[in-house]
């Protein structure tokens, strides 16, 4: 059934590392100049990935993926403060005590809010840009395409309200159809 859903579950299987081990060399040589990695159990499988990052000049942001036991994981904090964007979700920020106080989110940290929009906290305080209402069809893939949305325009060196604007422009996108492909 297709319908506006409060909340929804995913089941996933790894079946082996996120990222053959062969690629590491090659990511290493990369022109890229930014490294989005998409769950924390990478970073957590990986944290090589930030050291050949930072090295090839690059900045690195980083998505939660809820899991549970990477959140419990007692590194996950040093690991975070090593990203220069962390996004994680209104539940996931809560989870790692970001949202009673604010001042121990170790980065750059924008929180996704569903339907609220979304807030980033900075070191100079916090930035609110709340949705637009928008008929939900399917909540797949719009913090992903939130993230598209946030990253092209931070990338670029839009100021983050703008950048705020632009992610929630985008997750609003995906919630209106099947799939979440805005």
């Amino acid at each position: 059934m297709i319908g506006c859903l409060e909340d929804r579950a995913f089941l996933t299987k790894r079946n082996g590392t996120a990222v053959p081990r062969d690629m590491l060399e090659a990511f290493s040589a990369s022109k890229a100049r930014h490294l989005h990695i998409g769950e924390l159990a990478t970073l957590q499988e990986l944290p090589e990935l930030l050291e050949i990052a930072k090295a090839a000049g690059m900045t690195v942001s980083l998505d939660c993926s809820w899991d549970q036991n990477c959140l419990l994981n007692g590194d996950v904090q040093d690991l975070i403060a090593q990203v220069d964007l962390f996004l994680p979700n209104e539940m996931e920020a809560e989870h790692l005590g970001y949202l009673k106080d604010p001042a121990n989110c170790p980065t750059l940290t924008v929180v996704k809010k569903g339907k609220a929009g979304a807030t980033a906290i900075t070191p100079d305080g916090e930035i609110t840009v709340a949705a637009d209402p928008v008929p939900v069809v399917d909540t797949t893939g719009a913090g992903d395409a939130f993230n598209a949305g946030f990253l092209s325009s931070w990338l670029r060196g839009a100021d983050i309200e703008t950048c705020l604007h632009d992610g929630n422009k985008c997750g609003a996108a995906a919630v209106m159809r099947v799939g979440g492909a805005p």
